[in-house]
């Protein structure tokens, strides 16, 4: 979906922490934005990460794809209370994502390990973009990303609710 320029993301990235056990996976701490602004992408995580970690990069619903790429060498300008890890993903197109960390595992849609695949949605509010991740119908991450300027509203109130 691109909005004026932006195409919400999904992002999953290869960072600390197990992921193999049932029902572990901490969405809180392991999920973060991920925006593209002049070529360069920038992952907003709540924790510091160690250059040269594993991406694994998901465009969400409707339009899914997956690209890979790696943690870089450096900083970069993170969402408000995040730290910036850059990435070393080429984009055209400003992205606004999300950051998902999976620890050497190999990329799959099923974050926690408990045969569901998630799903990685994003929607549209009056200014912004929400980026979810959702375990069937229960919603696992939300993030807002502030667009600032107008778009058109479609998202549901699941959606958009406050964590």
């Amino acid at each position: 979906m691109v909005l004026a320029g932006f195409l919400a993301a999904v992002l999953l990235a290869g960072l600390t922490g197990c992921a193999t056990e049932m029902h572990t996976f901490d969405y809180a701490a392991r999920l973060g934005v991920v925006t593209v602004a002049n070529g360069r992408a920038c992952l907003s995580l709540p924790t510091p990460q160690k250059a040269g970690y594993p991406v694994f990069i998901v465009l969400p619903e409707p339009e899914t794809a997956t690209f890979t790429a790696h943690i870089a060498p450096g900083a970069c300008k993170a969402e408000e209370g995040m730290i910036g890890h850059p990435l070393d993903w080429k984009r055209e197109n400003p992205v606004a994502a999300i950051g998902i960390v999976l620890n050497g595992r190999s990329p799959s849609r099923d974050l926690d390990n408990d045969g569901t695949p998630e799903r990685f949605r994003s929607c549209a509010s009056q200014e912004g973009l929400h980026l979810t991740v959702w375990t069937g119908e229960v919603r696992r991450w939300h993030r807002y990303r502030y667009l600032g300027y107008d778009t058109e509203a479609n998202c549901t109130p699941e959606e958009t609710r406050p964590d």
